[in-house]
This record gives structure tokens, sequence and C-alpha cells, in this order.
């Protein structure tokens, strides 16, 4: 019937939530080999199976870490927390159904792409696009990186560098002129402060639009790890899911 369509269909509710949590996983070890096939073998982007469109969309709310006692984090993760403190790290949010796009990328020589600068701890800043479909994200240590030439936009300024970045890396459309530096963000980041970008005026916030830091990256040497923009289980999950394909098709990354 319609009805148990309809229940067929359901990722979660409160009564299923194991049984999505069990889904979720098996999900993921269907995509980590066959992403590495896709990869390796040059397939078509479509031929990929993505957690992002079917799980991600439908965030349970029944499904969340707050329901489990936290344990102390892991040592490792030490370096990258104090690099945080320090605004050391630049935050780039993927879409969910992107990474197999953005692996390939990472798996050559470089390429530039939109970053942004948060303030200290990661804490205060409305990243690109929505949790739901931006659900995950990559992190690099720009003191390990090669930053002089570098676009840095403030926050309130939404410069679009893909669409006003040409291929020989001239700025279009007054973008030149709006450029800052890396020390602008960080002030501006310690102040809690950005200027509006229609009125000119100078606005205090508890949370910042994003900045921009358009700069080369690569996969090896500075990526520092990966986030993930809420506790949702699912979400925790995709995470865990892209960190094991990232140590498969990037193994210098460790």
């Amino acid at each position: 019937t319609k009805k148990n369509q309809a229940n067929k269909n359901t990722m979660a509710t409160s009564s299923t939530a194991p049984a999505t949590a069990h889904r979720a996983s098996q999900m993921l070890a269907e995509l980590i080999p066959k992403s590495t096939a896709l990869l390796s073998t040059g397939g078509q982007l479509q031929d990929t199976p993505f957690v992002g469109r079917v799980a991600l969309s439908r965030p349970s709310e029944a499904l969340s870490l707050d329901d489990f006692s936290p344990e102390d984090h892991d040592p490792s993760h030490d370096a990258v927390l104090e690099a945080s403190s320090k605004q050391l790290l630049l935050f780039k949010t993927v879409i969910n159904e992107g990474w197999v796009d953005m692996v390939l990328e990472l798996q050559g020589p470089g390429r530039r792409t939109s970053t942004s600068l948060p303030p200290a701890n990661g804490k205060g800043m409305r990243l690109f696009g929505s949790p739901a479909t931006y659900s995950v994200g990559l992190i690099w240590d720009y003191s390990k990186m090669d930053l002089s030439k570098a676009f840095c936009w403030p926050c309130g300024y939404f410069a679009k560098s893909d669409h006003n970045v040409d291929g020989q890396g001239r700025l279009l459309n007054g973008r030149q002129e709006a450029l800052v530096s890396l020390e602008d963000l960080v002030d501006a980041n310690n102040r809690m402060e950005y200027r509006h970008q229609l009125t000119g005026e100078v606005v205090k916030a508890s949370t910042l639009p994003y900045n921009e830091v358009f700069t080369f990256v690569q996969g090896e040497g500075a990526l520092a790890g990966l986030f993930t923009r809420s506790t949702e289980v699912l979400h925790i999950l995709w995470a865990m899911g892209l960190r094991a394909l990232l140590q498969r098709t990037i193994p210098g990354i460790g």
C-alpha cells in the first residue's frame, strides 16, 4: 500500500534509528571501493553512488551524538586543535555529491580553490553552503602552504571567485580593488566585525559571514583533516567514510 511504501522509504524514525545507522554504514562500505575503482579507471561521475544525496538530505533528530557520553579526544588531534586556536587553518566545505571530483583534484599537482579562515577554534563563522548539502569539508594548515599568490576577500564581500578569476589568475569585475591581506582577515576575526557589502556599515556580529582565501591546495603536505558541520550520526559516518576514501586514494596524507 501507499502507507507501507512511505514507511519503507523513510530514512529514520525514533524506532528505526539503529537500522538507519546500520544502513548508512552499509552505503559507506559500498562507496569506498567503488569510488576507489572509479578514481583509478577514470570512470564517469554518475557511476558512483553517493551517500550525500540519499542519507544526508534527511538527517534524523533521533540520531545525535548528544545522546552519547563524550570521551577524551585523540591526542593526535592536538596539533590541529592548536593550529585552529591560532587561526592557522583554512576550511573548505564540499558539496556532498562532489567528493569524487574533489579527490581527483587533490590527486593532481594542485589547483586554486575557495577556502575560508574562521576565527579562533573554528567558531563564529557561517561557512559556505548549508550543512545539509555541504555536510563535510577539508582543512589545510596554511603555515605549510605558499600563500604568496593567494587572493583574500573580507567577510561580507561575496567575491564569487569561480566567476571572477579567469584561467590566468586575472581578477575581474572589481575584485582586485576589494582585496585585503591575510592579516586583515585575522584582525576582523579577532574583532568579530565585518563591513556590509551594500551599505558599507561596520557590523559587529556573534557569527560572521564567510571570508574567502582563494589559493592553491593539494592533497599532501598541508592537508590537516576533515570536519563535519553537525553532530548528526549520519554526518559523522559520512566523514568517517570520506576519511577512509582519502587514505586509500591519497596514501601520502597519512
